[in-house]
């Protein structure tokens, strides 16, 4: 047979197997992933360093994907960007989609792509072989991670945190430099460990790009009765290694769950309910929402998004879903309002492409 067609064959199959080999480590780390965030009992943060609040799916996402570390603290609340719910933080943008299934609700946003910087996949002799220690080869875009670079992928929630490489490393001033489709990360090349290896600040620096210094959403909020992300540890979120060289074996089983779609004619009921009905004209609410079908049946698992309307606008943040019960608490603060101000609390929820929602209302006193 003709060598160039030898070779040709050769390398179909490392990119197919490449493939293969990402697609499993990606299931594995997502499952991993979203069993830690239901173990986890924290579901509203508030960082007093940078006064703002992560709720519900937000932060269950943060804590089990050692947030800390990867994505820093948070730049502002959630807010409606392009009809997408996001926050801003200093590595990274979350954004959350409550239509999708677990574990695709919350996702780290594509902001490497502010830098316009992309290099040509690599020719096929470049190409390392599957079992080299020192590279990760992506076949979706062409490129490698290496050496430190490499290892601070691996432990950091690969994909999901940084997605695929958008470029090689380069050297920009001291530092090597690699682009991913979500982050940056920088290294300053001294040693060959992960432990020189840190995520640029794309957060910030995609939030400075975009939005003024005095925009609504970047002002310090008051706790919502928040646990004070302070005092947590860093250490307190698991490491998930993702498995990418062919030596190297999974050891959990690869499962997504997706979950059976809505029947044909299912309606959402969906009912919201305020604990103080006459409220201080500061401090904080509790609610609560139900979520089941036509025929009283509680939904569990569904994505849920509040919405408080009050005189000086509208404030939205994701919830926890749904539990076995159809059911989902949340606090949050009124802000300052004038007496007998009518604040309305509204509650989206999803389920695939089924909608619904549901709202209850309180009178400041």
């Amino acid at each position: 047979m003709h060598k160039g067609k030898l070779q040709s064959m050769k390398d179909s199959k490392i990119v197919t197997l490449a493939a293969c080999l990402i697609a499993i480590c990606i299931a594995l780390s997502a499952a991993t992933v979203a069993r830690a965030e239901t173990s986890s009992p924290i579901t509203c943060l508030y960082f007093s360093n940078t006064g703002h609040n992560v709720q519900g799916a937000l932060a269950q996402f943060y804590l089990a994907r050692n947030g800390f570390k990867n994505f820093g603290d948070p730049l502002t609340e959630a807010f409606f960007e392009d009809k997408v719910l996001v926050q801003y933080f200093r590595n990274a943008r979350l954004d959350y989609h409550p239509e999708n299934p677990e574990p695709f609700r919350v996702q780290v946003g594509l902001l490497g792509y502010i830098y316009n910087q992309s290099d040509s996949r690599l020719p096929s002799p470049l190409i390392p072989a599957l079992e080299d220690p020192n590279f990760f080869y992506f076949p979706a875009t062409g490129l490698t991670v290496g050496f430190g670079i490499k290892k601070y992928y691996a432990n950091n929630f690969g994909y999901e945190v940084l997605g695929y490489p958008l470029t090689l490393v380069r050297n920009e001033g001291n530092n090597f430099v690699q682009y991913f489709q979500r982050g940056v990360v920088e290294w300053s090349g001294t040693d060959l460990t992960a432990n020189t290896v840190r995520a640029k600040e794309v957060g910030q620096d995609a939030l400075d790009r975009r939005y003024a210094k005095d925009f609504k959403w970047r002002q310090s909020a008051a706790n919502d009765r928040c646990q004070d992300a302070a005092q947590l540890t860093t250490s307190a979120s698991p490491t998930v290694v993702l498995i990418v060289g062919a030596t190297q074996t999974p050891t959990v089983t690869p499962t997504i769950f997706l979950p059976t779609p809505p029947a044909l004619g299912t309606t959402l009921d969906v009912r919201v309910h305020v604990t103080l009905k006459q409220s201080p004209t500061n401090g904080t609410q509790f609610a609560e929402v139900t979520v089941d079908d036509q025929f009283s049946r509680p939904l569990k698992g569904i994505g849920l998004v509040a919405t408080i309307r009050t005189p000086s606008g509208d404030r939205s943040f994701p919830l926890v879903a749904t539990d076995a019960a159809g059911n989902s608490k949340f606090n949050f603060d009124i802000g300052k309002q004038s007496a007998n101000t009518l604040i309305v609390v509204r509650v989206d929820a999803y389920w695939t492409s089924l909608t619904g929602n549901g709202s209850d209302w309180f009178m400041t006193r």
